[in-house]
């Protein structure tokens, strides 16, 4: 079973959940599907050419979430490049605002080097105690479930 986590802000109430989800792309690299992490996904992910995590980092100045697709798989059954793989993700999912990263090393979330692909501010990471992303005032805390 995949893991959530649902927070809210000790200030306003906003509410966030991150979830365990994963992405991988059908045999003829004309789909991307999302899943969370299971099982099933995991293995059908495998046998994937193009696989992967999907995480979130939020934009202040566009006050918007952005998808971020972390590509671990990508050279098992595919000859596309890496930025031929990234304009098909984007082609695929529709939203130019997403971020594509390849085995970690394109990202330094360390150094906050993810930038938002609208504006090419620095994205946040949400996490217990974050800055609420709504009032800019309370905290997130993690909710019990």
């Amino acid at each position: 079973m995949a893991l959530t986590e649902k927070y809210k802000c000790n200030n306003c109430g906003f509410e966030y959940e991150t979830k365990d989800d994963i992405f991988y792309f059908n045999r003829y690299l004309t789909e991307i599907i999302e899943e969370p992490v299971n099982k099933k996904s995991f293995d059908e992910a495998g046998k994937s050419p193009i696989s992967g995590r999907i995480d979130e980092g939020y934009c202040r100045k566009c006050k918007k979430f952005v998808k971020i697709y972390l590509i671990s798989n990508n050279d098992n059954y595919t000859s596309l490049k890496n930025e031929e793989i990234r304009e098909k993700i984007v082609e695929l999912n529709g939203d130019k605002n997403i971020r594509v990263y390849f085995f970690q090393n394109e990202r330094n979330r360390k150094n906050n080097g993810d930038l938002c692909g609208k504006c090419e501010k620095v994205l946040e990471w949400l996490y217990p105690e974050s800055l609420c992303p709504e009032c800019g005032e309370g905290k997130l805390m993690l909710k019990k479930h």
